[in-house]
């Protein structure tokens, strides 16, 4: 770069915001060029030099950064959310009882069944001489049903969102900022002189970038 303040990165929940309108074309998507450019920031190093082909439709663009930059945050946090609910309420016994395994019958068989029994204690006191086991009574089922539930909520909320929460812990300090490179932000579209320059240094900005990422369709 003959100016450092050249190189300059637009956040990726910036990319994928707003139904990633930005991929859309390379026509305006901001109030005016000037906005479009003050999108993207000064910065050190780029996360990711985006090189993509404007006639690919938006939508694959958006589904394929969805899934490389949300999957693996919403797939972890959700899990560890229904895991750690199961575990809460059957180990621990929050939020009401644990399984209440209730046979017809069963009176017939003492010490055949304990009821409420915990997960850890229940296989261990279990006698399967009657050969019957019912499916568990509903209120511990419907709390499983619930759990579930939940983290696939979250699961959804977590691949549209999860840029923008992160966004939010950035400005907080919890985590360092993804900056990418995308070519109608991050080089000035206002300023000819400018432009020239950052058209120029698209080298530059590749050796700046940890990674390529080509979104090219057929």
């Amino acid at each position: 770069f003959t100016d450092r303040s050249l190189l300059r990165g637009v956040p990726l929940a910036e990319l994928t915001a707003n139904l990633g309108v930005h991929w859309a074309g390379n026509a305006l998507t901001a109030g005016s060029l000037e906005e479009q450019w003050d999108l993207s920031c000064v910065c050190t190093s780029l996360y990711a030099f985006f090189s993509h082909s404007w006639p690919t439709s938006r939508w694959d663009k958006l589904l394929i950064l969805t899934f490389a930059f949300n999957a693996p945050a919403a797939y972890l946090i959700s899990a560890v959310v229904c895991f750690g609910m199961v575990y809460l309420h059957y180990a621990l016994g929050w939020f009401g009882s644990s399984f209440d395994f209730g046979v017809p019958g069963a009176d017939d068989f003492e010490g055949a069944f304990i009821t409420n029994a915990s997960s850890d204690s229940f296989l261990s006191h279990l006698y399967l001489e009657s050969g019957v086991i019912e499916q568990p009574s509903w209120p511990g089922y419907r709390y499983t049903l619930m759990a579930l539930a939940v983290s696939l909520l979250l699961f959804l909320m977590l691949m549209l969102f999860w840029q923008r929460l992160r966004d939010v812990l950035v400005h907080a300090g919890v985590v360092s900022p993804i900056h990418c490179f995308l070519d109608k932000i991050c080089i000035c579209q206002h300023d000819l002189t400018l432009k020239a320059e950052g058209i120029a240094s698209l080298g530059a900005f590749l050796n700046y970038s940890q990674r390529t990422i080509v979104l090219w369709g057929p």
